[in-house]
Parts: C-alpha cells; sequence; structure tokens
C-alpha cells in the first residue's frame, strides 16, 4: 500500500494534486494520502505510516520534505518514493526523473536500489546533502580519521551523493570545501581582491571543529552546530528509482 506525504500548502503542489491523483489511477498506484500541517510534520507523517505498516511511503516536495521522509525511513523495511517538486537536481539525478510524470511511471516500475545515508549528530540524517555556512572565512579543523587538514573556511558542502545512483551507493561522501586564499603577488593588488579556490575529499567520517560555532543547515534548517561528527550509513534505504539506472 502506497502512502504519499503531501503538502497542501505548497501553491504548486496543490494546483497539480488532482492530476497527480488521476495519474495514480491510471498507474494502478493509488494510496492514502498523509497531509503536512503545523502539527504534522513531513517526519512525523513518515514515522506514523511506519507504524501503520505502510509498505511504500513517498515524499512529494522539495529538498526539506524529502530529506524528512528519508530520515524517518533510515533502516526500517519499508521502502521510499520520491515525487519532486520544486526538489533541486541532486534529488532529480538520484531517482533519475525529469518530471513530475516521469516520477511517477518509475514509481510504477518499482525497481528498488538500497542506498547509504549520511548522518550528523547523534540522530540527524540526510539523504542528499549538509552545508555548513558562516558569513566569514572561519578558523577550522577537519579531522578524517587518517589524516587533518586546517584552515580558514567558509562553506564546506557535505554530499551523500553526485549525479547518479552509484554515487549513493559507493560508502562515500563528498566534501566540498571554499576556503580564503591567501591575498598575495601581483593579482591581488592589481584587482583588490582574493580569489576563492575549492578542495574536494571523499571519505566516509569526519570531525568538524570551529573557533566559534557554524550552523549546520539541512536545507534551510538547521540540524546541527559544530563541533559535529558526519559518518555514512552504508545502505540504510530502499528507494524506488528510474529502471534506467544499469548495474556497472
Amino acid at each position: 500500500m502506497y502512502y504519499y506525504i503531501i503538502d497542501l500548502g505548497n501553491k504548486q503542489i496543490a494546483k497539480i494534486k488532482d492530476k497527480m491523483e488521476m495519474l495514480m489511477a491510471s498507474y494502478g498506484i493509488s494510496g492514502d494520502f498523509g497531509k503536512i500541517s503545523p502539527l504534522s510534520s513531513a517526519y512525523e507523517l513518515a514515522k506514523r505510516a511506519l507504524t501503520q505498516n505502510y509498505s511504500t511511503i513517498v515524499a512529494i516536495g522539495d529538498n526539506e520534505i524529502i530529506n524528512q521522509v528519508a530520515q524517518a525511513m533510515v533502516n526500517s523495511d519499508a521502502t521510499m518514493g520520491i515525487i519532486p517538486i520544486n526538489a533541486d537536481s541532486l534529488i532529480y539525478n538520484l531517482i533519475g526523473a525529469t518530471s513530475m510524470k516521469n516520477a511517477l511511471e518509475i514509481l510504477r516500475a518499482r525497481k528498488i536500489e538500497t542506498i547509504d545515508v549520511g548522518k550528523i549528530s547523534e540522530n540527524k540524517y540526510f539523504l542528499t546533502e549538509i552545508t555548513l555556512q558562516s558569513n566569514k572565512p572561519v578558523p577550522t579543523v577537519i579531522d578524517f580519521s587518517h589524516f587533518r587538514i586546517g584552515g580558514n573556511f567558509q562553506n564546506i558542502n557535505i554530499a551523500n551523493g553526485t549525479n547518479d545512483i552509484e554515487s549513493f551507493k559507493d560508502g562515500k561522501l563528498i566534501i566540498k570545501i571554499d576556503h580564503e586564499e591567501r591575498k598575495k603577488g601581483l593579482f591581488w593588488k592589481i584587482f583588490k581582491s582574493s580569489p576563492s579556490s575549492f578542495s574536494t575529499f571523499s571519505q566516509d567520517y569526519l570531525k568538524i571543529e570551529t573557533e566559534k560555532k557554524v550552523d549546520v543547515y539541512l536545507g534551510k534548517e538547521i540540524v546541527a552546530k559544530t563541533p559535529c561528527e558526519v559518518t555514512l550509513l552504508p545502505f540504510a534505504l530502499k528507494l524506488i528509482v528510474s529502471r534506467l539506472y544499469k548495474k556497472p
């Protein structure tokens, strides 16, 4: 039985709900709806659906809603589906969808992959990515277990995967660090500015310590503050993806 978690407060979703329900019926994937409200978050609705033994729980909406549902379903027996609305490209790439209709077709075909999920702090999980952001570069030390790096970092992005399903099953986090370069040389004298540069690492664990506390964002939600540890839970979530994905 399918259980759809939907935010009818989103005007775009409310506008296409009837069309979605017609397509669901024609595809044979009709189900019950859980409506997000101030009293029932996407996370709470997903947890409730698990206790009611729904076999497939589908998040309809943006990154925030999708990640909340994923967080509730980590290491459960149920399968997650996604119908992205106003979500970023990473979500579309994850399931191999190009549109709402295509996402419903993927649900109908029902190819299931078991993917990794990121974890931060004691009980916060993320399906796609989290970001550490500060107004200006902050002295930071990152411990990757086998080695450490330090510097004045302003933005740190930690992603579970990149642009294909296999990257969400490889046991690695992708860490992208935006850091300040030293102001030196002829470039600085002429342009009066310092370019940013990026460093990228692929690891399954990191601990981040900063001179002052920095917020960690999951979408628009602050889910932690530094110091924090980020790990990867291998094969922790069953997800419906496109049948066009091929095993290497």
